[in-house]
């Protein structure tokens, strides 16, 4: 079995972010100092309670897992993105991307979005674009997405849900509309066909024959993803797959196909990260870093 450790549930810590490294054995840490608020019970004026903001600690979170990538690389990070929107939407890659030695292929395949994408990275000599869904069986689909028309109406996350599964958009925009209006399909949700390709002919294509990082967020098609490339000749350092509560059935079938990779699986939030333990190290002192401790300061 693939080992998945949960940071909302395990070790009974809700609403705590708790995490394991697997440098330190089954080593416990709970939610950093920083990103914890405290207030007094009314019950108790001694005894205080910690509330964690759990988004802020799943970003957190997120990004000293991509930095830990990132360090762990000696020169440059060459990275696959499936399903990159228009590359500033929620991207939690983008600040490296922009630092310059993030090198990778960024693949989108809504032609609005990827005009968008074109846009903000196609100048780039460490980037390249692609314009395509993937999946496992080569071909055309209908992609779904939020009408353009209607984009005021909802919140701005809406237009990163285009998916090729149009009862889960129509599951995710339900009860959305800013305006109160009930989600009118035929109104606010429009397709457009576009070109399916397996993942291991468009790497092969582009002659990249080893990934860093592998980061999937295509809204209910990541196993098929998966699925269309032999994860284990990626020599992947870590991936991040997403995997929120719509898909969350899906979380063992992922696990077992990272694991193919040697990678270990944990969960942050709505994404499954995993690492290598042998190609992705992180040092202790990092950790205690993030923790919210400084080093002691010696005596002049």
């Amino acid at each position: 079995m693939p080992f998945i450790f949960n940071a909302r549930s395990d070790w009974n810590l809700p609403p705590h972010i708790a995490f394991i490294w697997p440098e330190l054995g089954n080593t416990c840490f709970s939610t950093p100092p920083c990103l914890l608020d405290t207030k007094e019970m009314s019950t108790n004026t001694t005894e205080k309670v910690t509330l964690a903001r759990p988004w802020a600690a799943r970003s957190a979170l997120r990004s000293f897992f991509l930095s830990a990538v990132d360090k762990s690389a000696s020169e440059t990070v060459h990275f696959v993105q499936v399903g990159a929107n228009d590359g500033r939407l929620a991207d939690p890659i983008r600040p490296f991307i922009d630092a310059g030695h993030w090198r990778g292929l960024m693949i989108e395949p809504h032609p609005v979005y990827f005009e968008d994408l074109e846009a903000l990275h196609g100048g780039r000599e460490n980037i390249r674009l692609v314009n395509c869904a993937v999946a496992e069986k080569p071909g055309t689909m209908l992609l779904h997405h939020l009408a353009e028309e209607e984009r005021a109406h909802f919140p701005r996350w809406a237009r990163g849900c285009a998916s090729l599964k149009k009862e889960r958009l129509e599951h995710v925009l339900s009860g959305r509309r800013l305006d109160n209006e009930k989600l009118d399909p035929q109104r606010d949700i429009k397709s457009v066909r576009v070109d399916v390709r397996r993942l291991d002919d468009i790497l092969a294509q582009e002659n990249l024959n080893s990934v860093d990082i592998l980061v999937a967020d295509v809204e209910g098609f990541e196993l098929q993803v998966l699925n269309s490339v032999d994860i284990a000749s990626l020599n992947l350092r870590a991936a991040m797959v997403e995997c929120n509560g719509v898909d969350s059935d899906s979380e063992g079938a992922l696990a077992h196909r990272l694991q193919d990779a040697g990678l270990i699986t944990f969960r942050f939030g709505d994404d499954l990260c995993a690492i290598h333990p042998e190609r992705c190290k992180i040092e202790l002192a990092q950790v205690f870093c993030f923790l919210g401790l400084d080093p002691v300061r010696l005596l002049e």
